[in-house]
């Protein structure tokens, strides 16, 4: 992280956290005479009182003149309230609280985290250290696990079906899930909650924070953690890639998928049409919206204002599925290839006969 410190005006200071654009203390409010305004109220504000006994206070003393002192330096700070910021801090006081509020703020960004599952009215939280610490934790191998180059892996994970106990929920219902990116898409309650081992199971894997996994791609330090869904033996219910969803975050239960999203469903009865549409939902629809409708915007919308079967022809479209690059360089594209281990000929042809059928039955 950098910080900038400019003239601010009126004998003020600014300090900038360009690093941050979405945090407070780079928010739009973040210039004043004071500099950084969010800088002292969030000490009150946004840390627990015993936080910031044991975080910010020790930074400071009282002066026998009043105020504050640097606890290091003798440095003195005017007279303030933490609900009262002062007319004017100078350079080596504005650095003093601004890494006070750094602290505060990596406090805030170090939360632990949670997984959260919601039904109507009812939500309920896990966090992350309890989720280790329960009965149910166990070791879950994966022979080829997809975000990481089909690699074989262990995880501590607990059942997905035991998160959902006491929790409502029809067997033809959908649970959404959400992950962190921005990642997102419907799964069929029936194969999240099953635990007859002749078909797949789900499991919520669960990163140690001490033991961090390796990062999803080489150059980066986000892992598929800290929740991630897996499967055993995801052969045997046709789980597809895409249903793997890596940092999740919540997991919403709605109803079935036709009531949820009605504009996606196809009005032909054609088999390759309505195989397609099955294969379209488990592998594109976690980053693509269909007239309008889903849960993710990754990706553009499939048939509104024009289906890519109608400006791109069936031809380029598998070329497309296949490996994006080869169509048109893109190297920020966030789409990868399906490979046909990932998605055999037939699928590919049954979701380029759904999107034909659908670029008909446009819905706005």
């Amino acid at each position: 992280m950098r910080a900038e410190t400019r003239d601010g005006g009126e004998g003020g200071i600014r300090t900038h956290v360009p690093d941050f654009s979405d945090h407070p203390i780079s928010s739009r409010r973040r210039y004043d005479r004071f500099g950084t305004s969010p800088c002292v109220p969030i000490l009150a504000e946004g840390l627990a009182r015993e936080r910031f006994e044991a975080t910010i206070k020790p930074l400071f003393r009282t002066h026998r003149g009043g105020g504050l002192e640097s606890a290091t330096d003798n440095t003195r700070i005017r007279p303030l309230s933490l609900d009262r910021p002062p007319d004017l801090i100078e350079g080596k006081q504005v650095k003093l609280l601004f890494i006070a509020a750094l602290i505060v703020s990596g406090a805030a960004l170090a939360a632990e985290p949670r997984l959260t599952i919601q039904s109507g009215s009812k939500t309920v939280s896990f966090t992350l250290s309890d989720l280790l610490k329960r009965p149910g934790v166990r070791t879950v191998a994966v022979s080829a696990d997809p975000s990481y180059a089909g690699q074989a892996r262990t995880y501590r994970a607990v059942a997905a079906a035991e998160l959902f106990r006491g929790i409502e929920i029809s067997t033809s219902g959908t649970v959404v899930f959400k992950c962190l990116d921005g990642f997102s898409g419907p799964l069929n309650a029936s194969d999240l909650l099953n635990t007859d081992p002749q078909k797949s199971i789900a499991f919520i894997a669960l990163e140690d924070p001490n033991k961090k996994w390796p990062p999803l791609k080489p150059g980066q330090s986000a892992t598929a953690g800290p929740f991630y869904l897996v499967w055993q033996n995801p052969e045997k219910s046709n789980i597809a890639r895409e249903m793997w969803p890596s940092q999740l975050a919540a997991l919403e239960v709605t109803t079935d998928l036709p009531s949820l999203f009605p504009k996606i469903v196809p009005k032909s009865q054609d088999k390759n049409v309505q195989a397609g549409f099955t294969s379209f939902i488990r592998n594109c629809f976690m980053c693509h919206t269909l007239n309008g409708q889903g849960t993710s915007q990754l990706g553009p919308d499939l048939n509104i204002p024009f289906n890519p079967t109608e400006y791109m022809g069936e031809k380029y479209l598998r070329h497309l599925i296949r490996d994006p690059q080869s169509l048109r360089r893109w190297p920020q594209s966030k789409m990868s290839g399906f490979s046909p281990r990932d998605l055999a000929d037939s699928e590919l042809d049954q979701i380029v006969a759904y999107l034909r059928a659908m670029s008909g039955q446009k819905a706005q």
